[in-house]
């Protein structure tokens, strides 16, 4: 999972937005696989709440932190 977004950026263009995230990470998950879900799901959602096209969603893993168990 994520554990925090360190950035988020977005910038406005004609044919589209740029959203450029970077992500703390847990340390224990597959990262491709998260990084794909996350750019998925958010792609998706923020498209069908706004209205508004993306011409690409860029997640970088910054880091990663172990969780404590509780």
């Amino acid at each position: 999972g994520v554990s925090r977004i360190s950035r988020f950026k977005v910038e406005s263009r004609s044919d589209g937005i740029i959203i450029d995230t970077d992500l703390i990470l847990i340390y224990g998950y597959n990262i491709k696989s998260l990084l794909e879900t996350i750019q998925q799901k958010v792609k998706t959602e923020v498209e069908k709440m706004t209205a508004l096209n993306i011409k690409s969603l860029n997640l970088t893993a910054k880091g990663l932190v172990v969780q404590e168990e509780k």
